[in-house]
């Protein structure tokens, strides 16, 4: 569960409750002034269970998304019933003092409408609650234009019906600056830490990804390993096809790496043709075998302008106490090793651990060994 997930699940925990201590507060004062109803005696204590049970499967297994619609549901339902009975059976003098105590709540379900189901649905919804009620309106306009308090009562209705239409247009424009605030920010967020060209993580967030992970790993010990890959002879690409072609080259390789990686490995462009993967919480021997996995695919894969190309790898485990820069150093070794030993292969050095395959200080992966 995200933070903001559970942030707004509090906000209904919490809320709920005072909710409750509401309504009770209202059926008491009700009771005592004798200003009560046969409807609101009824529906007021169902209404107060429903929000405790609400509570209660909330806070052991509830969802947000069933909390949201739940007390939606449960409110709306009460307000409607209220002014339903208002509208048909209730006295002008009941009417006219309920009324007053209604309005806003109606505001509460427009807000609630919006919060839930979003802008797109939720004016939609806070339409059709405001038709309910004009309709609602319409027959206590019906059936009480003779009596007392009629003209005052119909000014209030009117005003209640206009208002919520006021109400659910000022809603709607503040969602959609909202909406656009939002997206501008995750737009800005998204151009600081992603390579325009690849769409994979750019130099400076891979470095930050890459710092918390050390310091997850020093804490918690758990494996941490790291891979610098680099194209071979891109240059030639380059040169030969141009830079159209090459960098038709980087977004399909970009485009495997996301595709053979897991979601909880952190890939990115480290600089030109080089990228980098960060693999954490997976052992080096898996490391190994996804590498080379991931070495084959691409040399098999057919990419436009060049047709095949071929990658080298340096892998690095990281060992407990040393920094990123030693960690990355590492790393960068082994890749200039595959480089220097004929391109197209994967090098691990390995410094306190023993796989089945080492025969060697420097652990190397190629197409003959794995």
């Amino acid at each position: 569960m995200s933070d903001a997930v559970r942030k707004d699940q509090y906000v209904y925990l919490i809320g709920l409750p005072i909710g409750i201590v509401v309504l009770l507060l209202i059926f008491g004062v009700n009771h005592l002034t004798n200003e009560s109803s046969h409807f609101l005696n009824l529906a007021i204590p169902i209404t107060v269970i429903c929000f405790v049970l609400i509570w209660l499967v909330s806070w052991f297994k509830g969802t947000l998304r069933f909390l949201r619609l739940s007390t939606f549901t449960v409110l709306s339902l009460f307000l409607s019933g209220h002014f339903s009975y208002m509208s048909i059976y209730g006295t002008p003098e009941f009417i006219s003092r309920e009324l007053a105590r209604l309005a806003p709540w109606l505001s509460v379900v427009y807000i609630l409408a919006f919060w839930i189901f979003g802008p797109k649905r939720g004016w939609k919804v806070s339409v059709w609650y405001a038709t309910a009620t004009l309709m609602l309106s319409i027959i206590f306009h019906l059936r009480h234009s003779d009596e007392p308090y009629y003209l005052t009562n119909l000014v209030t209705l009117i005003e209640i019906n206009a208002s919520s239409f006021v109400i659910i247009l000022a809603l709607l424009k503040f969602a959609r600056i909202v909406e656009a605030k939002t997206a501008e920010a995750f737009n800005m967020n998204k151009l600081a830490i992603e390579d325009r060209l690849t769409g994979l993580y750019n130099r400076a967030h891979i470095e930050t990804v890459l710092s918390q992970e050390i310091e997850k790993a020093h804490r918690y010990r758990y494996p941490l390993n790291i891979v610098i890959l680099d194209i071979d002879n891109f240059k030639k690409i380059n040169d030969a096809f141009g830079h159209l072609a090459g960098d038709s080259v980087l977004k399909d390789f970009a485009r495997l790496l996301h595709l053979y990686l897991r979601g909880s490995d952190t890939s990115g462009r480290w600089g030109g043709e080089e990228f980098m993967v960060i693999f954490s919480k997976s052992d080096i021997s898996n490391v190994l075998l996804t590498s080379e996995r991931l070495r084959k695919e691409i040399v098999n894969h057919s990419f436009l302008f060049v047709d095949k190309i071929t990658v080298s790898m340096g892998v690095a485990e990281y060992q407990h106490g040393e920094t990123m820069r030693d960690l990355i150093e590492r790393a960068d070794q082994c890749l200039y090793k595959a480089k220097h030993q004929g391109r197209n292969q994967v090098v691990f050095e390995n410094h306190s651990r023993v796989y089945p395959l080492q025969t060697s200080r420097h652990f190397e992966v190629s197409s003959e060994t794995v």
